[in-house]
């Protein structure tokens, strides 16, 4: 079975008029036996009601860009992902909707949590592919719920919470403490003592430590190590390698797709990620997933082989227009001191934007990643893909295959960020520098 997998589609204009464009991308996806995108927007019917958004801003798709995905040889997207409630639950329930009368199978979202955990599943003349998505980078309010006694399940995305720690020394716990004292905090909160069995109990993971200490809405640790240490919740993991576990008795080709904004160091959107993320593609490797296939920094990640399966811990974007979306809600304008009245998209952007992905070039490169599955063997190919930064703001954020020097830039800094796990790049055959191989037993 051929996989073609791609990151994060948020896609706000029509693409279908630009064959000499895409052409080369779409080739790839609809010769696969399955294409694959992360659904990196909300697809509501209009008018929308916005949600509240603690992070982030609305990413608003017209149900036309179904179709165009379609079109471009996508078969199964993820919707898992910070972005699925922008417009509230309705919105959310308008999108499972849309997507469905699309012709798209998708995995990561429903209207209970259920649904929202279970496998995809899609049957090519090649075998059966199986799909679970999850996501991390949720408020609570995007979690789906199951129906109980007394009340009706909620819409919303299948997550994978996780805790966070902050290992300090012995001394610079001392400093803390004193900090909590003078600002009389202290009074509010106790030192908790834990042991192997108080750890067990309050549900946390991790190395042994003296003590912790609840400050400033975090949990810093006395630790061996110091650093932004972060562990996957325990039943949300479970969960998902329940579904990995079913999903391994009903199909051929088994993926998890993680959405994953989270970085080392407590960030968003760098390229090195956090430690709940290996943990977690670890175990569901280990129930039997061939293939993670990750996304969420907007920018590429380091490839790990674990267990002879390949974890992609980013691909980077798919499409990128969010400079063309049709709207922006009133208090998103006023988030950046901007007047809703007189303000325009345009406005927004290089306000909430401009700075941020539009100045980096790291937000504009990703890969595709093409993966042949063979009799319990596997192999990858990775072929870079420019978003053309370059372009004005109504152009730019279209995939377009790398090649020559800008391809092997490409490809260098995917196979920089995956030294780090140990992974073998082969050499490209000649002629063809714009693509990396990455053997898989």
């Amino acid at each position: 079975m051929e996989v073609v997998a791609a990151g994060d589609a948020l896609l706000t204009r029509g693409i279908n008029s630009l064959e000499d464009t895409l052409g080369p991308v779409r080739d790839l996806m609809t010769r696969a036996d399955i294409g694959f995108a992360n659904l990196e927007m909300a697809v509501p019917a209009f008018p929308p009601t916005p949600a509240v958004l603690q992070r982030g801003s609305h990413a608003l798709g017209r149900p036309s860009a179904l179709s165009d995905l379609s079109w471009m040889g996508v078969d199964i997207v993820n919707f898992a992902n910070n972005h699925v409630m922008d417009f509230s639950e309705r919105g959310a329930l308008d999108a499972i909707g849309e997507i469905s009368r699309a012709g798209l199978a998708f995995a990561g979202a429903g209207r209970t949590l259920g649904e929202a955990r279970a496998p995809s599943f899609v049957d090519t003349p090649a075998g059966r592919f199986a799909l679970i998505g999850v996501s991390s980078s949720n408020s609570d309010t995007s979690l789906a719920a199951d129906p109980g006694p007394l009340t009706t399940g909620r819409a919303g995305i299948n997550p994978l919470r996780f805790t966070t720690e902050y290992h300090v020394t012995a001394e610079q716990m001392r400093q803390l403490q004193a900090i909590d004292e003078d600002l009389g905090t202290a009074q509010a909160r106790r030192i908790l003592i834990v042991t192997s069995r108080s750890r067990a109990m309050d549900g946390q993971t991790g190395p042994a430590r003296a003590f912790a200490l609840p400050f400033a809405g975090r949990r810093f640790v006395v630790g061996d190590q110091r650093g932004v240490i972060t562990h996957p919740h325990p039943g949300d993991l479970e969960a998902v390698t329940r579904s990995v576990e079913f999903a391994r008795t009903q199909a051929d080709v088994v993926a998890v797709s993680i959405h994953c904004h989270e970085s080392a160091g407590d960030g968003w959107n760098s390229p090195e990620p956090p430690t709940f993320l290996a943990e977690a593609c670890h175990r569901w490797i280990d129930a039997g997933a061939d293939v993670i296939l990750g996304h969420g920094p907007h920018q590429m990640r380091g490839v790990e082989i674990y267990g002879g399966r390949p974890i992609l811990y980013s691909m980077g974007n798919f499409f990128f227009t969010n400079e063309t979306r049709a709207l922006v809600p009133p208090e998103a304008y006023e988030k950046q001191g901007l007047d809703p009245q007189t303000a325009t998209v345009t406005d927004y952007g290089q306000a909430a934007l401009g700075g941020g992905f539009g100045a980096h070039e790291q937000f504009w490169q990703a890969v595709l990643a093409r993966l042949v599955f063979n009799g319990g063997r596997a192999e990858l190919d990775l072929i870079p893909l420019t978003l053309d930064r370059q372009l004005p703001p109504h152009q730019r954020g279209l995939p377009r295959v790398a090649s020559g020097e800008v391809g092997a830039a490409i490809l260098d800094r995917v196979e920089a960020m995956s030294s780090r796990y140990d992974t073998t790049f082969k050499p490209a055959p000649s002629g063809q520098h714009a693509r990396a191989t990455i053997p898989i037993t």
